[in-house]
């Protein structure tokens, strides 16, 4: 089952075009059999496509409803914010190396502060019998 979904996730990544054609075709299809049924059961032509427009409610909407619960969405908003971001810093620069310093700075120190923790508190002391150390106090 894991397999299936990476496969509709490479697809739907890579082949966004073929799927987009792919469901403009279905609905175009949908929307045909509709007005055909509408047709035979003694309606205008024009009337009946109007109202199997009606009863789909939409066809942009139909699609972004499609396109939110197709495998891979996540990771194309992913990338769409990691673009929008690059952006951005793009045209601030001063914002973006005062953000890239402040990062900068909280993870080195973040860093440091565990690596002292961790050799202090973590690790046993580097003699042969730590378990034999006395402390002598006068």
């Amino acid at each position: 089952m894991p397999l299936r979904h990476f496969y509709y996730f490479c697809r739907n990544i890579f082949r966004k075009q073929y799927l987009a054609q792919d469901l403009d075709l279905e609905i175009r299809s949908y929307l045909e059999l509709s007005a055909e049924a509408k047709v035979q059961s003694g309606i205008d032509s024009d009337e009946a496509l109007r109202q199997a427009y009606r009863e789909l409610g939409g066809v942009e909407r139909l699609k972004e409803n499609v396109r939110d619960v197709t495998t891979g969405v996540s990771m194309d908003n992913l990338l769409q914010d990691v673009r929008y971001g690059l952006r951005s810093l793009r045209k601030n620069p001063g914002a973006s190396v005062a953000a890239i310093m402040t990062l900068a700075l909280g993870i080195g120190a973040n860093t440091t502060i565990f690596s002292i923790v961790d050799s202090f508190l973590f690790r046993p002391l580097p003699v042969p019998n730590p378990g034999q150390i006395a402390q002598l106090s006068f």
